[in-house]
């Protein structure tokens, strides 16, 4: 699909590229500590009008979004303790290495799902099978599949 397509969300890998060029900059700021709020409180205004649906009348709402999570990205960078402390979460530093194996499989398990069952009888217990599943799938795949494969790379390319 159009939507999918690499070059449709240039925008999401532009912001991560200022990013990483700029990490070293927002840890040498004297005011880090401001820049973290006023960056945290512009994502958040930024998210708060997707909840009233302000961003529907802009047709850019994506870039807007992708800019709301590096503001975030930024504050967390620039020291904001909030956001620091929850990145020190056992579960979510756990969550973090095992996302990518969760992003593969949530896929091929929500497929099944939305094919077979109308999605106004969806409810909070299919969605939290669903979770529960892709989170176990990509921990499990993560362990294995990724693991085997990370050190076949290690072994080939030293």
């Amino acid at each position: 699909m159009f939507f999918q397509m690499t070059h449709v969300h240039f925008d999401a890998l532009v912001f991560g590229c200022l990013l990483r060029f700029g990490e070293q900059w927002f840890s040498i700021q004297k005011s880090r500590r401001t820049k973290g709020w006023i960056f945290f409180t512009i994502a958040f205004l930024i998210y708060f009008s997707f909840v009233f649906r302000f961003s529907q009348i802009v047709w850019f709402y994506s870039t807007l979004a992708y800019l709301a999570s590096g503001l975030i990205l930024s504050s967390a960078l620039c020291g904001f303790k909030p956001l620091v402390d929850l990145g020190e979460n056992k579960f979510l530093v756990w969550l973090g290495k095992n996302s990518y194996g969760i992003y593969l499989w949530h896929y091929v398990l929500i497929l099944p799902i939305i094919s077979t069952i109308d999605p106004a009888r969806i409810d909070w217990r299919i969605t939290l099978l669903y979770v529960v599943l892709s989170i176990s799938c990509g921990a499990l795949s993560t362990a294995t599949l990724e693991k085997y494969f990370l050190k076949v790379r290690q072994h080939l390319v030293p």
